[in-house]
């Protein structure tokens, strides 16, 4: 059900992309309290906006943290910030920044899943195999069911 609402014009999410104070960003960075005393550059907010409820909470602070410590492990940067926003640029702009556009459904997220040696590591082979099993067992309860019907049945089970 998260991929109705990963969709452009829904602030939410569509690119993999990191921004200040934008809606549709998959993480986004506000600053708490503009007029604040303390320094700026240590009072902020980030939020993670690709996951909802429809997600295991901590399944997807684990990504979170597991991420974060693999990044600072390997010594990535983030690039800086380019000079206008994700909305304002062509596909071939956002891809020579390497800015990625997030999987449109369920499917689409578990074959990268897969694909992930990353993630297989962090989970184990045991786990992994039977998250991405449930996951497309959920996939084949849904298949033939309109958008208004998996609705429903999400809304029933949240």
């Amino acid at each position: 059900m998260s991929y109705f609402r990963l969709r452009p014009n829904r602030w939410a999410p569509v690119w993999a992309n990191l921004a200040e104070r934008d809606r549709g960003a998959s993480l986004r960075v506000c600053a708490v309290v503009a007029a604040a005393a303390e320094d700026a550059t240590h009072q902020f907010n980030v939020e993670y906006r690709v996951s909802d409820a429809t997600a295991s909470p901590y399944m997807a602070l684990g990504a979170i943290v597991h991420a974060g410590v693999d990044g600072i492990r390997k010594g990535m940067k983030l690039r800086a910030p380019p000079p206008n926003t994700v909305w304002e640029m062509t596909e071939e702009q956002r891809r020579e920044l390497g800015i990625a556009t997030l999987p449109g459904s369920l499917a689409q997220a578990l074959d990268l899943l897969e694909a992930s040696e990353t993630v297989r590591h962090w989970l184990g082979p045991q786990f992994f195999d039977a998250y991405l099993r449930l996951r497309r067992s959920e996939i084949a309860a849904v298949r033939d069911q309109s958008d208004e019907a998996i609705c429903a049945r999400y809304t029933a089970a949240y």
